[in-house]
């Protein structure tokens, strides 16, 4: 810190991630790291980034983003007792993650690593409730309308 109280750019070049334990359901214990606003930008343009009009919301590429984006997240955050990564940048390490973690336990870890790693889920929770309107506008009506 300068002598005013205020950070430095020198500090700011010396990231170093926070860390957050989470118990999850099956009575494990889990660890997440924080993110640099770099790779945050990244996760957050790949899961909210919309292909187009609401149609396009039930397109195969969207479904991919959404059940993807989850998994990047946690692929990135979820490290062990040292701080090291559990799960590489790898399309394997991403498919793995939905193998191998209990659907509870991911619940509760997105839950709370949304939060501690400041990702934007105000507008998660608009792009699904544009979603859920335009389906049950769909299932009561019949065809395709627009939100």
């Amino acid at each position: 810190m300068a002598d005013n109280g205020f950070v430095t750019r020198a500090e700011l070049q010396t990231y170093k991630p926070r860390y957050k334990a989470i118990d999850v359901p099956s009575g494990k214990r889990f660890r997440v790291q924080s993110l640099p606003e770099g790779p945050l930008s990244k996760l957050e343009a790949f899961i909210f980034q919309l292909p187009g009009t609401p149609e396009k919301l039930q397109s195969a590429k969207w479904r991919q983003i959404n059940e993807e984006g989850r998994r990047r997240v946690l692929q990135q955050c979820l490290v062990d007792g040292d701080g090291n990564r559990l799960y590489s940048d790898t399309t394997a390490d991403l498919d793995a993650i939905g193998s191998e973690l209990d659907g509870a336990d991911a619940n509760a870890i997105w839950a709370e690593v949304q939060t501690f790693i400041g990702l934007e889920t105000q507008q998660a929770q608009q792009i699904n409730t544009e979603v859920l309107v335009k389906n049950l506008l769909d299932a009561i009506v019949g065809g395709s309308r627009s939100v």
